[in-house]
Formats: structure tokens, C-alpha cells, sequence
């Protein structure tokens, strides 16, 4: 299976690690944005990658 496959798509390293940013997402919500940031600005502009955690107390506020 391996034999379509670019040898240069099996090897990559690591150029850069961007950390994920705090981004408003909503009302009151927060979510952690690592790709659709200006700091990536070479990925295609409509992929994001968001990351959000919610503890038991935060959604008792939530409705209000």
C-alpha cells in the first residue's frame, strides 16, 4: 500500500510548533484555536481547529 505513497509524504519534521490561542467562540465562550490563526496563515483559511473544555459548575451557568 505504501508503494503509491511519496517517499517525501512518509518523513516529515517538525518545523514549528504554534501554541493554541484563547479565541472568543459565541456568548461566554471560550475555545482554544490552534490552526485558523494568523499564525498559520499558510493552512487553508476555512480549516479551524478548536479545542473547548466545560467543567460540572461552568454548565450550571451556562443558560444564564
Amino acid at each position: 500500500m505504501t508503494d503509491s505513497i511519496p517517499q517525501e509524504a512518509l518523513h516529515r519534521s517538525i518545523t514549528r510548533v504554534v501554541p493554541a490561542r484563547g479565541v472568543a467562540e459565541g456568548v461566554n465562550t471560550m475555545v482554544q484555536r490552534s490552526i485558523g490563526t494568523e499564525d498559520l496563515e499558510s493552512l487553508d483559511p476555512f480549516l479551524t481547529f478548536d479545542e473547548f473544555r466545560m467543567s460540572p459548575d461552568t454548565s450550571k451557568n451556562a443558560a444564564s
